[in-house]
């Protein structure tokens, strides 16, 4: 198989992010969507308590 080339906002689009630690705090998932929008990441997975929030944040940058 011959080696694949993408440019780094192309492999972005591949990652997704995770705030997922018991201890997450609304400050943390806050952080962590931020650099998911900044980076344009594909998503970023948060506890099911901090979704709306994460919701609010992300709106109209395409991640999910």
């Amino acid at each position: 198989m011959g080696r694949v080339s993408l440019r780094p906002e192309d492999l972005a689009r591949r990652i997704d992010h995770a705030v997922v630690k018991a201890s997450a705090t609304a400050a943390d998932v806050e952080r962590g969507c931020l650099e998911a929008r900044r980076l344009n990441l594909r998503g970023i997975c948060v506890p099911p308590c901090y979704v709306e929030m994460a919701s609010r944040l992300l709106e109209g940058s395409g991640v999910r």
